[in-house]
């Protein structure tokens, strides 16, 4: 649950740069004239593709490279999968790891 929690601040912060990015580039481009409204509309759609992109590769990256997020990470939890010779289903265990000091 902490892990989590510490994610969550992570991906609202990019979130946050995300559409702060977005809303200054529609601002500043945004206009009284008959082009605003054909700009302004493909800019918001990146803006959320953005948004989905930056939370999408924050998890998947994380996995990719250590499978632990930063939140996991911070707290020590790495979660490896069991699977035995004889049968091949992975049930879903969740380890501490030792601490280094």
């Amino acid at each position: 649950m902490g892990a989590h929690l510490i994610d969550l601040v992570i991906i609202f912060a990019l979130l946050a740069g995300v559409f702060a990015v977005g809303g200054l580039g529609i601002g500043a481009v945004a206009g009284d004239g008959p082009v605003a409204g054909y700009v302004v509309v493909p800019l918001f759609l990146l803006t959320y593709v953005g948004a989905f992109a930056s939370a999408f590769c924050y998890r998947w990256l994380c996995h990719a490279k250590s499978g632990q997020t930063l939140g996991k990470r911070a707290l020590g939890i790495q979660v490896v999968a069991r699977q035995t010779l004889h049968d091949k289903t992975a049930d879903t265990i969740v380890i501490e790891k030792p601490q280094t000091p």
